[in-house]
């Protein structure tokens, strides 16, 4: 069954996981609900933009950083269960989370209570810790890439990958444009440097608009 126009249900990657309705549109790609039928359970299932196989070495780049965030397993930290190339397309297999972003709750609630804010951070923080003892940078930290679970689990999505998408897409299109989002960049970012720091700088922000 194809992906694009009306239809989009019943496709199988890897004879394991069936493609459901598409539930979202990002600045990596279309996301589908979908179920891993081996293990009989809910996942979430990116396809990326079809650019990125546009260049051999852009593709393998990019396949190579999502095999490196899939090693990625904390409790705040959104699981990739699968990277899945077929043909010409690329789609990651995530950890399926029933709630709403961050950014869901800010612009619906306006300012959160102190004390919510900072359990949230605390676990974004951990999130980050994490990530930076195994010298991996998220790059694009935002409260639309933080997802609060239905039991107020926080999990932090996309470590690097959003960011590693964007800059196959600006080399493709052999543009200057700086690559992120500017109101969570670091100052430094606009040289193109991206540390372990730029997510703290993003962290703060975070809070600061919680």
């Amino acid at each position: 069954t194809r992906l694009d126009g009306a239809t989009r249900s019943n496709k199988l990657l890897k004879d394991q996981y069936e493609v459901g309705p598409q539930i979202g549109v990002g600045g990596m790609g279309e996301v589908f609900s979908g179920t891993d039928k081996s293990l009989d359970r809910k996942v979430a299932i990116k396809k990326m933009l079809p650019q990125l196989a546009a260049q051999p070495r852009e593709r393998d780049r990019f396949v190579s950083e999502a095999k490196t965030v899939a090693a990625l397993h904390h409790p705040n930290i959104v699981d990739i269960h699968a990277i899945v190339e077929e043909g010409t397309d690329i789609y990651l297999v995530f950890e399926y989370v029933a709630g709403k972003t961050l950014r869901d709750y800010i612009v619906g609630s306006g300012r959160l209570p102190f004390h919510d804010s900072i359990k949230i951070i605390k676990c974004i923080a951990s999130a980050l810790d994490f990530a930076h003892s195994k010298d991996i940078v998220h790059r694009d930290l935002k409260p639309a890439n933080v997802m609060i679970d239905e039991h107020g689990m926080v999990k932090v999505m996309d470590f690097g990958l959003a960011r590693s998408a964007q800059d196959a897409m600006t080399k493709l299109a052999m543009t200057n444009t700086i690559v992120g989002t500017p109101a969570y960049m670091a100052p430094e970012q606009d040289t193109g440097a991206v540390t372990k720091q730029s997510d703290v700088y993003a962290l703060g922000v975070t809070l600061y608009e919680m």
